[in-house]
C-alpha cells in the first residue's frame, strides 16, 4: 500500500510538472490564466489523491501490528498456561506435575490424563477422573473389567483418598506379567456426588533407573491432589 501511494504522489508530480511547462511556452492573458487553473488544480487533485492513499496504507500497517501484537499475547499466555506445572479442574481437584516431562491431555469435560514425555518403555500416566452418581466399587469393577484382568490376579486394599486425611478409597492393582511388562493400578474414593479415581498406566523398562524417574514422575502428580 506504501508503494501505491508513492506511485500516485509521482504520478502526480508529473503531471503538475507537465502542465507548468505547458503553460509557461508564451502563451498569456487568459490562456496563462486558463492553464494556471488547470495546473493549480491538477496539483490539488493529485495531492489530495496521494493524502488518501498515504492515509490508507498508514490504517493498514496499524491493523496489520494491532493484530499481530494480539497474536503474540495469546501465543504467550498459551503457552505459560501449558508449562506452569499446575492444572486446576473445574470438578473441584488441583494438581502440580513437571512439565519438562508430562503432557496434559483432555479426555473429556471430567477426565485428564497426564501423559509421561520421557524415556519410558511404553505408555506411561495418571488419569484422572470424575463419575458423578457412581460408587468406588462400580468404578473400579468397570476399570478392571477393561483391563481384562482375572479377578485372582489383581492386589485389593483400601487407603484414603489422595489428598484426604479420613475419606476412604479402594486400591487395586494388576501387576506386571512377564509379557508386556504393563501394570495398572485404580484408587477410587467418594467425592462430591460421585466417585474421584486415579489410574495409572505404566510399563517397565527393566532398568532401575528409568523406572524409578518415571514412577516418582507419576507418583508426584497424585502426591500433590488438593481440593477447592
Amino acid at each position: 500500500m506504501m508503494k501505491k501511494a508513492m506511485n500516485v504522489i509521482l504520478a502526480g508530480a508529473i503531471t503538475f510538472t507537465m502542465i507548468l511547462a505547458a503553460s509557461g511556452c508564451g502563451n498569456s492573458g487568459g490562456s496563462a490564466s486558463a492553464s494556471s487553473k488547470a495546473s493549480t488544480a491538477a496539483a490539488s487533485s493529485a495531492a489530495s489523491t496521494a493524502s488518501s492513499a498515504a492515509s490508507t496504507a498508514s490504517s493498514v500497517a496499524s491493523a496489520a501490528s494491532s493484530v499481530a501484537s494480539s497474536a503474540a499475547s495469546s501465543a504467550a499466555g498459551s503457552s505459560a498456561a501449558q508449562t506452569d506445572g499446575k492444572f486446576s479442574s473445574p470438578d473441584g481437584w488441583n494438581v502440580e506435575y513437571n512439565p519438562s516431562l508430562i503432557e496434559v491431555n483432555k479426555i473429556d469435560d471430567h477426565t485428564q490424563s497426564f501423559v509421561y514425555t520421557g524415556e519410558c518403555a511404553g505408555s506411561c500416566l495418571v488419569t484422572i477422573s470424575y463419575k458423578e452418581g457412581k460408587k468406588p466399587a462400580d468404578v473400579v469393577a468397570e476399570v478392571t473389567k477393561d483391563w481384562g484382568a482375572d479377578g485372582n490376579k489383581l492386589n485389593k486394599s483400601e487407603s484414603t483418598l489422595p489428598g484426604s486425611d479420613n475419606k476412604k478409597a479402594l486400591y487395586y492393582e494388576l501387576p506386571a506379567d512377564g509379557g508386556s511388562n504393563l501394570s495398572s493400578t485404580i484408587i477410587a474414593g467418594e467425592y462430591k456426588n460421585g466417585t474421584l479415581s486415579f489410574e495409572v498406566t505404566f510399563h517397565k523398562a527393566d532398568k532401575e533407573d528409568m523406572d524409578m524417574k518415571v514412577s516418582d514422575t507419576l507418583a508426584a502428580i497424585i502426591d500433590s491432589v488438593t481440593y477447592k
